[in-house]
This record gives structure tokens, C-alpha cells and sequence, in this order.
């Protein structure tokens, strides 16, 4: 009894294994340990799948690649089947090819491509910064292996981070040097990234990065104000002797424009905290609270005191407009027309 139980279990066991047979796929690089074949870019990969074992019907056999089916001729699909891949493309890297027998999905085999190349740096060559503005120079980096280290120089020397301000940041795939408030002689020249391969050596870019004059920029904001006080101005103005503008004959009987816009006698105030603002400057200083510091601040500020500047000037312009405009003979398109002459 326990003779036949046990050649029952011979025979299922090898018509299983014969219903489960794998596939095996040969390789043009070897295929690792691990299933991957090492290879470079315009290298060509040969993979040729054929069924474990002898069998006497054919079997048909289907390819994948990333899970995608792969077309083969009708004579590249019975018993033997293979794939070239030709030339390797920087795509190709981490590409896994699938082969299976196609009544059986179980039964398959694969193998994945691992494509080096050399380091590839990218970015901008040619820099132009103003003074006293940020510097940011990345330096992109696609390679395989990745690099195993990346260092920037400055015309021809290691750039020194201390003194010139610099800061570099790298993520594995840009390296970038920035640095706050340029100077020509501290940030002006030619700049190189190099980056090291542990297979390909070193490999570098180079910026050149040029300074250039700070330019005056007129503060946005400011200058809307200014459009604003003119655009009333104007308009009252045209308001106010509306009805001379119809009726050229009739009676001045209009009011003064610096009774309606108010506005305009601050200018004179402006002008007069502009003469001083030295002044003001040295008697804060002298004053021991916080207050008094936040005043000086304030007059210290560059940016700020252009506003200030600019404010000053275009109600100094205004208040001659509106001069202009207060004399019982004088109408707008005279005042204009007196200018343009």
C-alpha cells in the first residue's frame, strides 16, 4: 500500500513541476547575481528567452518591458524568443524586460537594465547681476553612478565661502552658490563647478558672471500716488472752470484751487523736512529712546528716503500747477500751451 501511495505522489508531483517550468533568458552583457546588467550608453543589449526543459509541443513566449508588452514577429515567439536593444539610450536605465510563457504567467524570468554615463552639467554660461543685488548659481548634474562630490572655484581658486559670503547647497542633483549683496571685486569673474565620478573622473562647467551698475528704480507705489494727485488735480481744475470752458464770455466767479485740494500746501512741509533731514538725523541720534530710534531708522533707510525724494518732488511740481492755474485769464489749455512754446 505505502509503494503505490508513493508512486501516486512521484507522478503528481512531476506532471506539476512539468505544468510549472520556468523560462531562462541569456544575456549579452551577464546578468549579475541580482538580475541587473551592467552597460553604457550607445552599448547594445542582447536577451534571448527559451523554455526550461525539453518539450515536444511549442510553446509561445511573450516579452515585456516595464510591464508593457513588447511586439515580436510571429517567428520570433515559438520556443525561442529574443530582444536587442540597440543603441542604449539614457531612457533605458532601470528598464526591466519580462519574458513568460504566454499559457502560463507564472512561469517568467527578468532582468533589469543599469545604464552609467557620464556626468552631464547644466546651467546658465553667461551671469549679469547688478551690485549689492543676490547672486544664484546652479550647476545641474545628471549622472550614473552619481558624482561623488562637487566643488565651485573663482577664477581659477577655491571659492573662499568666509570671505566673499558664499553659501552652497547640493541635493544630489544641483549644486548652487549664492551669495547676499554682490561686490565687483569680491563676486565678479569666472566660476566652475566640477563635479567627480567615481567611474568617470572629473567633469566641470564654467559661468562667467559680469556686475553691473545699481540702477535708480522709481518706487512703485509712490509713483501711483503721484499719477493719483495729478489726475484730481487736473480734474478739478477742469471741474472749476467747467463752465468757462463752454461759455468763454462768461463771468470768473471759480474758486481758488488750494481752498479744494488741501494736498498740495504739504508739499511745502515736504521741502522743508528734506533741507533738514541731517539735522534730524544728528538730534535723534542724541535721543536715548525707542521711539526717537525708530525715527532715525527710518531716515537711515535708503530705499525709504527715495520715496520721501520722489514724493517731494512731485508735490513741488504740483504746487507750480496749481499756481499756474489761479489767475483769472489763465485757462488749462492756455497753461499748456504757454509750456509747450
Amino acid at each position: 500500500m505505502e509503494l503505490m501511495f508513493g508512486a501516486l505522489l512521484f507522478h503528481l508531483l512531476l506532471y506539476c513541476a512539468n505544468q510549472t517550468s520556468g523560462v531562462t533568458i541569456q544575456t549579452v552583457p551577464t546578468v549579475d547575481s541580482e538580475g541587473v546588467i551592467q552597460t553604457e550608453l550607445e552599448k547594445t543589449v542582447s536577451l534571448v528567452c527559451q523554455p526550461d526543459g525539453g518539450h515536444e509541443a511549442d510553446e509561445e513566449l511573450q516579452w515585456l518591458r516595464n510591464g508593457f508588452a513588447v511586439h515580436l514577429t510571429e517567428e520570433n515567439r515559438m520556443n525561442h524568443s529574443s530582444v536587442c536593444v540597440t543603441p542604449v539610450l539614457y531612457e533605458d536605465n532601470g528598464a526591466t524586460f519580462t519574458c513568460r510563457r504566454r499559457n502560463n504567467a507564472t512561469a517568467t524570468a527578468s532582468v533589469t537594465l543599469n545604464v552609467t554615463y557620464r556626468p552631464q552639467l547644466s546651467g546658465s554660461e553667461e551671469v549679469s547681476v547688478e551690485e549689492e543685488s543676490m547672486l544664484v548659481l546652479p550647476c545641474d548634474i545628471w549622472a550614473n553612478p552619481p558624482v561623488s562630490s562637487v566643488s565651485w572655484s573663482l577664477n581659477g581658486s577655491a571659492v573662499d565661502l568666509l570671505a566673499g559670503g558664499f553659501s552652497v547647497t547640493n541635493d544630489g542633483f544641483t549644486s548652487t552658490i549664492s551669495a547676499d549683496k554682490v561686490e565687483k571685486s569680491l563676486h565678479e569673474g569666472t566660476y566652475q563647478c566640477t563635479a567627480e565620478s567615481p567611474i568617470y573622473g572629473s567633469h566641470n562647467k564654467t559661468f562667467i558672471v559680469t556686475l553691473t551698475d545699481k540702477t535708480l528704480t522709481i518706487p512703485l507705489m509712490p509713483f501711483i500716488a503721484g499719477l493719483v494727485v495729478v489726475f484730481f488735480t487736473v480734474l478739478l481744475a477742469v471741474a472749476s472752470r467747467w463752465n468757462r470752458i463752454r461759455k468763454v464770455n462768461a463771468a470768473y466767479d471759480d474758486i481758488l484751487l488750494h481752498n479744494n485740494v488741501r494736498l498740495l500746501s504739504k508739499g511745502r512741509v515736504l521741502e522743508r523736512f528734506w533741507a533738514i533731514r541731517k539735522h534730524l538725523q544728528m538730534f535723534l541720534s542724541e535721543q536715548k529712546n525707542a521711539k526717537a530710534k525708530q525715527y532715525l531708522d527710518f531716515l537711515q533707510d535708503d530705499e525709504k528716503m527715495e520715496c520721501v525724494a520722489f514724493l517731494v518732488d512731485v508735490t513741488s511740481h504740483l504746487n507750480e500747477l496749481n499756481l499756474k492755474l489761479q489767475d483769472d485769464a489763465n485757462l488749462l489749455q492756455r497753461t499748456f500751451a504757454s509750456d509747450l512754446e
